[in-house]
């Protein structure tokens, strides 16, 4: 599956413009006139788009500007992890454009769900998702390039959790609870989302403890591709990661989807990334595990705003309100990252144990 890598080095609305236009002539992906498109940007939560949480508002800028041109009806549309779509879009700079562009905000927790079923999928045989997913005729999904504290990486094929609606993600995130399942029931997702066209932000990415608490890192680029998989095989190998060490491509490859990629312009492109602070939870004993991971997640109630986000979404109801601190309970902790990955302040830190940090190389090797 062809994979479009164009250069962009800033958010310049005339750059980003001629970019997208590029990336999706060089897959030669065409539009239906008067079509109803959903874009699916990455609107995790509130923040503004220089801290490189969310996709950046100048990627749907292009985009509209576009189906504008071949008389689409435009809904942009997410569930985001708090509040809701409506203020989200309006913290990352998109409302603006939906109201430029006439675009359609939708809050997928607030719309019909329609019941979808697959016996053949291994984690969801039955799910609920918002009915625009049969009601649009193109579904665009714009992901965010980031590393990932729980899956190391988030692309393409992770962006489209943000279908499940509401406190589902949290129920999804219990059931799963490792790393081989969350990336088995994001394909069984996949499956039944199916977006004909993606294209990636990877102008400014993140690196180190994403989604929400890694540096922004300069990519300078913009990535297209009709298969989602393709492209994340090809974004995760820009930034430095082995194609194996992302479990959702080989989840991908074990159920015998397509995942050959075919790299179309700047073929030789390489960022590398810093890695989340985490390790492959497979390989190494229990023993060794639980020496490692204590105390590794922790509250840092200094810099906590007491919004009790954390509190409210944990899918384990692993954090405990005491004396007006939070803290998080270990033995019901499931690692799935969902406090530090929605916590507005990052107050929610990963801590090193003295065990990984004198052994970290070691570590790495062996894992």
């Amino acid at each position: 599956m062809k994979v479009s890598i164009v250069g962009c080095e800033s958010y310049e609305q005339e750059e980003v413009d001629c970019a997208v236009r590029e990336a999706i002539r060089m897959i030669r992906f065409k539009f239906k006139k008067g079509a109803k498109v959903l874009l699916k940007p990455n609107l995790l939560a509130p923040f503004s788009p220089e801290k490189a949480v969310t996709t950046h508002p100048a990627i749907l800028i292009a985009l509209c500007k576009i189906l504008k041109e071949e008389g689409a009806k435009v809904f942009i549309g997410d569930s985001p992890g708090y509040p809701s779509a409506k203020k989200t879009l309006r913290v990352c700079g998109m409302e603006k454009v939906a109201e430029q562009y006439g675009a359609n905000i939708l809050d997928f927790n607030r719309l019909t769900l329609i019941e979808l079923e697959n016996d053949k999928n291994a984690i969801l045989k039955k799910v609920r998702l918002p009915d625009i997913l049969k009601k649009a005729d193109l579904i665009i999904n714009l992901p965010k390039l980031k590393t990932h504290g729980f899956m190391k990486y988030t692309g393409a094929v992770k962006n489209l959790y943000g279908f499940i609606p509401g406190g589902k993600k949290g129920y999804y995130h219990l059931i799963t609870g490792t790393e081989k399942r969350f990336a088995s029931m994001l394909i069984d997702l996949h499956g039944f989302v199916k977006p004909q066209l993606t294209i990636m932000d990877a102008v400014v990415g993140m690196e180190g403890n994403g989604p929400t608490a890694g540096n922004p890192k300069e990519t300078g680029l913009i990535l297209a591709s009709r298969d989602c998989t393709a492209l994340d095989i090809v974004a995760s190998e820009i930034i430095g990661y082995k194609t194996e060490e992302i479990t959702t491509i080989t989840e991908a490859r074990a159920r015998g989807l397509n995942t050959k990629t075919e790299k179309i312009g700047l073929t030789d492109a390489k960022v590398f990334y810093k890695k989340p602070f985490r390790m492959h939870q497979k390989i190494l004993p229990k023993f060794v595990l639980n020496l490692v991971y204590k105390d590794r997640i922790s509250i840092n109630n200094q810099k906590c705003e007491k919004c009790l986000i954390c509190y409210k979404q944990c899918p384990a109801k692993a954090i405990e309100l005491k004396n007006d601190a939070l803290k998080i309970n270990e033995k019901e902790c499931i690692k799935c990252y969902c406090c530090h990955e929605l916590c507005p302040e990052q107050a929610v830190v990963i801590k090193k144990s003295k065990v990984l940090t004198y052994g970290r190389r070691l570590l790495r090797i062996i894992t």
